[in-house]
């Protein structure tokens, strides 16, 4: 089934939210709702239609927003979400999704949205050595600054991660938060935000694939990270909800490892940013929701994502 415009705001004004047109046109422009799939010519002009599935994520971006106050950056998750998990369900193309990437990176990276000191306090909280020092200038950087120049950089997480030089660092063995891990994670996701625009379709296929393997990974580890007595409790089980408030922020890191490395030392060669280069594989996924035994406020279960993933090789490339 396919909507014009005007049904696609007489659906969403149908299930008690409040919108026009100019909004419609500004979220298309920013990918939180994708371009018309097909346009009809009944007599001068033509008129566009949009899929079902795009009436949907429609309705749930502004039930986000409705529910939630939530900002554009906020709603760029949802399509970059749903083009992550759940496959073709809601026919979200890549475009669409480059588009919402774009916005989101453009909208954090704006002083008045870029995490508050308040936010940065509670992240080096967690990472910082009982010996740390300039906590107050490290603070002031990263809340005044996109990039923070390298040397400064590993100046700061010294001091903040490890002052005394003995390796120390904080987190499950596996997964701690070394000075190297942390310098590593920003300067991947620096160098995707400056990359972004300019990466090719095949670093985006790729990490679509490797971020479905890294979360299974993930959950695997998860248990064995969340026995850690001191950082324990950031390892939570993920659920949809985790998932989509992360979605940006997870692809960016994926893209900008990508970017940075042909090569992952340890991985198979069907996630090796270098094969998807010849544009001759392709990952079917294939979702499935599962109810966990926990209600929501409004009674209904939260949901567990679980998803079947394979990568084929297209023929005749």
């Amino acid at each position: 089934m396919y909507y014009s415009k005007q049904e696609m705001l007489a659906r969403a004004r149908t299930a008690g939210f409040k919108t026009t047109q100019s909004r419609f046109e500004d979220w298309m422009d920013r990918g939180i709702v994708g371009k018309s799939v097909k346009r009809e010519y009944p007599g001068r002009g033509s008129v566009a239609f949009w899929s079902h599935a795009q009436l949907v994520l429609f309705l749930k971006a502004l039930e986000f927003r409705q529910h939630n106050h939530a900002k554009i950056h906020h709603l760029c998750n949802l399509p970059v979400w749903a083009w992550l998990y759940l496959g073709d369900t809601l026919e979200v193309p890549l475009s669409q999704v480059q588009d919402a990437m774009y916005t989101w990176v453009n909208d954090v990276k704006s002083p008045a949205i870029r995490a508050t000191r308040k936010t940065l306090q509670e992240l080096i909280n967690m990472i910082e050595s009982p010996h740390a020092t300039d906590r107050r200038a490290f603070i002031e950087a990263l809340v005044t600054n996109w990039e923070i120049p390298e040397d400064q950089l590993d100046y700061y997480l010294q001091s903040i991660i490890d002052p005394k030089g003995r390796g120390e660092a904080r987190g499950p063995e596996r997964a701690a938060f070394t000075v190297g891990a942390m310098k590593t994670m920003i300067a991947v996701r620096t160098r995707a935000v400056k990359h972004l625009e300019k990466m090719p379709v095949y670093l985006w296929e790729w990490a679509r694939t490797f971020l479905q393997f890294s979360v299974g990974a993930y959950l695997k580890e998860r248990p064995t990270f969340a026995s850690d007595p001191d950082l324990g409790y950031l390892f939570k089980q993920e659920n949809l909800g985790s998932l989509c408030g992360e979605a940006c922020l997870d692809l960016l890191t994926i893209l900008g490892i990508g970017n940075q490395w042909g090569f992952l030392v340890g991985f198979p060669a069907f996630l090796q940013p270098y094969v998807w280069r010849t544009n001759t594989l392709r990952t079917i996924i294939e979702p499935r929701m599962e109810p966990l035994p926990l209600l929501q406020p409004n009674g209904q279960p939260f949901l567990k994502l679980n998803t079947h993933v394979r990568v084929e090789l297209l023929v005749n490339q």
